[in-house]
């Protein structure tokens, strides 16, 4: 019996500790390089789920030496610190001028059901923003073959300038409708064999000057595959898990293309992107010299953009904007067709100019 107890108390010993690790590991995500373990940038995106564990296992531990209740101490700081990435209590304080909003979305094809446009239509229409940037855009025909989505919700919302952006044989890309006109336009990536992808358009502000806005798509993990053998969760785990040794790498690459193009500009930037990838992660950190994530200066409340379930979601949509452009306001919009949520910034440009 004596035996059994001590086999039992190492296995348990050995959970614990292997807990300890990953946590740990998920928690330094942001300071190893993609290519080195690319599943490693996954595991911030479960470390919320510590935060019960560790403090119930804080809790049992009392009668127990220090070093166990030290460690389950030391897991829930460390979860509780990732989880905050995504979480503000009390937002900065933003600046009262106004005269840019910005609203990003992932419209999901709009289910691929063009009857969607009009749903889409109806959530963005009171929010009144100046930009509007998409990603998974599918130009559908919705008035016959004279008018399509774009130029639809162009006319709706009373944005005159538009652009689809996508590669010749994929339907669905990046895209664009803005109050202001386009001066200057650039790809940020274009992959020939992938829908996915990014521009950089300078507009002009009819006070405050040019501006650039950025809007990209980054290759996606394809977390709910076609395969109906991967119906529950725990075969999806492992898909992703699977995929991810491609899809980081390619990720990183993406990146590298976006922060070489946007380095090399003099203007005002906002980078509105869908990035499938963690706040607290090696692929959003290089953002973090030039850029302010949104969220983090604004924010309110928890920040999930793509929930997982009705208690569970993760942050991978942003707003990536030059330090020295004032933040008034950033809210995540929790309604809408598609399986991301509607994020909108609220920017004052320059100071001096007019709301």
């Amino acid at each position: 019996m004596r035996k059994l107890k001590r086999l039992f108390f190492y296995l348990i010993a050995s959970i614990y500790l292997f807990l300890i690790l990953v946590t740990l590991a998920g928690a330094v995500a942001p300071w190893i390089e993609v290519e080195n373990l690319p599943p490693l940038q996954l595991l911030p995106a479960v470390l919320v789920a510590g935060i019960p564990i560790y403090l119930l296992l804080f809790l049992l531990l009392r009668k127990k030496k220090g070093i166990w209740r030290f460690l389950a101490l030391v897991g829930f700081a460390a979860c509780l610190w990732v989880f905050s990435q995504d979480f503000n209590i009390l937002p900065g304080k933003g600046d009262k001028a106004v005269n840019l909003k910005v609203l990003s979305y992932n419209v999901k094809n709009f289910n691929f059901d063009h009857h969607h446009v009009d749903s889409v239509y109806n959530l963005l229409a009171p929010l009144k923003a100046d930009v509007i940037c998409f990603q998974e855009f599918r130009n559908y025909e919705v008035e016959g073959d004279s008018v399509r989505a774009l130029q639809y919700l162009s006319q709706k919302l009373g944005l005159p300038t538009h652009l689809h952006f996508r590669p010749d044989h994929h339907y669905q890309g990046v895209a664009l409708l803005s109050r202001f006109p386009i001066t200057n336009f650039d790809t940020l990536y274009m992959d020939a064999d992938n829908a996915n992808n990014g521009f950089l358009a300078t507009l002009a502000h009819p006070s405050c000057g040019e501006f650039g806005i950025g809007n990209f798509h980054l290759n996606s993990f394809r977390f709910f595959p076609e395969s109906k053998e991967k119906d529950n969760l725990w075969e999806r785990m492992l898909h992703l898990l699977k995929v991810s040794w491609k899809t980081l790498p390619e990720q990183k690459r993406q990146i590298d293309m976006v922060l070489e193009k946007v380095n090399q500009s003099s203007i005002p930037l906002i980078l509105t992107a869908d990035m499938n990838a963690l706040s607290h992660s090696n692929l959003t950190q290089p953002f973090e010299e030039k850029f302010t994530d949104a969220f983090d200066k604004q924010g309110h409340g928890i920040g999930w953009t793509f929930p997982l379930s009705d208690f569970l979601g993760v942050r991978i949509d942003y707003h990536w904007v030059s330090n020295d452009m004032k933040i008034s306001d950033f809210r995540v919009i929790k309604k809408g067709q598609s399986d991301h949520y509607p994020i909108l910034g609220s920017y004052n440009l320059n100071s001096n100019c007019a709301d």
